[in-house]
């Protein structure tokens, strides 16, 4: 019961007009609203990482699969060549059938 009282006390005696209240209540607000690395611009900034690195992981993900589908066709060249553009070896016959 005493620490509240204590409390009441306290910020009774805090003078609302006294030139260091004052001067530390503009400083903060012009620190949230008005200056260059203000809170609202770091929000923002925050967001835009954000979205950002969403990106990047995306990105990663479909390079990844690309890689794999390299992979895939430096394995398979020939299977690819004759069943895609129809490529055969000398001598041999194809024979499409849809």
């Amino acid at each position: 019961m005493k620490k509240k009282a204590d409390n009441r006390k306290f910020y009774q005696k805090i003078s609302w007009k006294s030139p260091y209240v004052i001067t530390i209540l503009i400083f903060a607000t012009w620190l949230t609203f008005f200056d260059k690395h203000s809170i609202l611009n770091q929000i923002k900034i925050n967001r835009t990482v954000t979205a950002i690195q969403t990106e990047i992981d995306e990105y990663e993900g479909k390079f990844a699969e690309a890689l794999e589908e390299k992979k895939e066709f430096e394995e398979n060249k020939e299977k690819f060549a004759r069943e895609e553009y129809n490529f055969s070896k000398e001598g041999e016959q194809i024979f499409i059938i849809k």
